[in-house]
């Protein structure tokens, strides 16, 4: 069994962009974000260097993890705790808000590249993800909020695997989002307003921040909406909760009851700033 794994870390915003990969250990997806990991595992193995995911060895089909779905969602919806909860299973890896992904995302709307360019980048980066590591047989993948502006790319690329769509709120979403001022609420102080051009309208204006982010957080779930089929779940914080095991089976998964019990367990936790802890 292999102890690391070329996976890809980022992609450059560039007209041409270029996904880099590092060798990593499984340990990289036991924390709430994937760049957490990549920024402090790197640091303890051999070698910091750097691949092109063209670069790296073709990926054979066979045992590699099946993808069992994607988590799109508005902002500070509870979706970083569903992740940690689905992330107690030995047997599934959840990448979650993968900058590789980000990346070509928005490299995909800066520079308006060819759609078919990017359907094939984005299949090479998704699929660089289904080594296995460390005994792991699935794969769920849980996308950062915006994101769900590009849900078509993944319906595209994988029409039949099953996905959700975590909300909450609004009102109680708001108020986060304006403390924490993360995320697309950066993009209302940004000096260039492409991005928040591209994802509200050319000459679309708002009173305030508030407004703004209202207006963002009702696209994000008209987009959800919008691309709703046979593989959609629609779900909301704090409900899902205990709708865990419905979840599960939505993706086609098993939980033992042990880790039902561990699940339900690191609800008490912070799940932003708490490393997931398996046993």
């Amino acid at each position: 069994m292999k102890n690391t794994a070329l996976l890809p870390i980022y992609t450059r915003i560039e007209k041409e962009p270029v996904t880099l990969c590092a060798a990593l250990e499984a340990a990289v997806f036991d924390f709430p974000f994937f760049q957490e990991g990549v920024g402090l595992l790197r640091k303890t193995l051999a070698t910091a260097e750097n691949y092109t995911l063209e670069s790296c060895p073709d990926i054979q089909e066979q045992d590699l993890l099946d993808i069992k779905g994607f988590i799109f969602h508005t902002s500070h919806c509870g979706s970083t705790l569903l992740a940690r909860m689905l992330n107690q299973s030995k047997q599934l890896r959840v990448v979650s808000e993968t900058e590789a992904i980000n990346g070509l995302l928005l490299a995909y709307v800066l520079y308006d590249l060819p759609r078919p360019k990017v359907l094939s980048h984005l299949k090479g980066i998704l699929e660089a993800y289904r080594q296995p590591i460390q005994g792991e047989h699935h794969l769920v993948f849980k996308l950062t909020s915006w994101n769900v502006f590009f849900i078509d790319l993944f319906q595209e690329l994988y029409p039949q695997t099953p996905w959700l769509y975590v909300d909450r709120d609004q009102e109680a979403t708001l108020q986060s989002l304006l403390q924490s001022g993360n995320g697309f609420v950066q993009w209302w102080d940004h000096p260039v307003d492409e991005l928040r051009r591209h994802f509200v309208g050319a000459g679309k204006t708002y009173v305030n921040k508030a407004a703004f982010l209202k207006d963002m957080l009702e696209k994000h779930r008209q987009h959800a909406h919008a691309r709703c089929n046979e593989q959609a779940c629609f779900i909301e914080y704090p409900e899902f909760i205990q709708q865990f095991e419905a979840i599960t089976r939505h993706f086609g998964l098993r939980f033992e009851p042990d880790e039902l019990l561990l699940a339900q367990g690191v609800t008490a936790f912070d799940s932003k700033n708490q490393k997931v802890l398996r046993v």
